[in-house]
């Protein structure tokens, strides 16, 4: 076994045992949710930073601190960060549960923290996936309905942007030129804007 991956190993279930202490420890007092939120925040880093097969994991400890205190100081980023893995988990492996649990989360988020500032790129999360898989005007429509009023309303102009440059890129790829004149003249629109 190598020697660099052993201490690691050790580390991260030293880790894990200490956030299931803080959580216990807490139990009863008035830093329970703080405290529960935040160590399952930690949990599903220490998932996530384990790398593929362990998103799995990670978006679980994160609904656990969405969940189970939802009224704590970081309970809008403990959905979001269930949001976004739930969506990679999509990506990977295309199963309807996992696509409907991340629109949940992105439900959630806009409910329940509607001012907190993830909230606003809640909304680009759906036309992110939809990009990522090569859906680039369906992508483009969704970043443009997100109002100018958002916080994140130009990074989803910029999005937009870039997805109709890559639908003219793509038809151009497969000789359509004609085609991509169109998209090429709406990346066109948004340059000038």
């Amino acid at each position: 076994m190598n020697g660099h991956l052993a201490p690691a190993t050790g580390h991260t279930a030293r880790a894990l045992q200490v956030c299931h202490q803080a959580v216990s420890a807490a139990r009863g007092t008035p830093k329970e949710a703080n405290v529960g939120c935040e160590a399952y925040l930690l949990i599903g880093s220490i998932f996530q930073q384990r790398g593929a097969g362990w998103t799995l994991e990670a978006a679980l400890a994160f609904d656990v601190a969405a969940d189970a205190w939802p009224k704590a100081e970081k309970a809008p980023q403990a959905v979001y960060q269930a949001m976004t893995a739930y969506l990679k988990l999509n990506g990977e492996d295309k199963r309807a549960w996992f696509k409907k649990r991340g629109d949940d989360r992105a439900k959630t988020l806009a409910t329940l923290y509607p001012n907190n500032p993830l909230s606003a790129f809640a909304q680009l999360a759906g036309a992110n996936q939809q990009e990522t898989e090569g859906k680039f005007l369906e992508a483009a429509a969704e970043y443009q309905k997100v109002q100018p009023s958002s916080p994140s309303f130009l990074v989803a102009q910029f999005r937009a942007g870039s997805c109709y440059f890559q639908q003219a890129r793509k038809l151009c790829l497969e000789k359509k030129a004609g085609e991509a004149d169109q998209w090429v003249k709406e990346v066109r629109d948004y340059v000038q804007r």
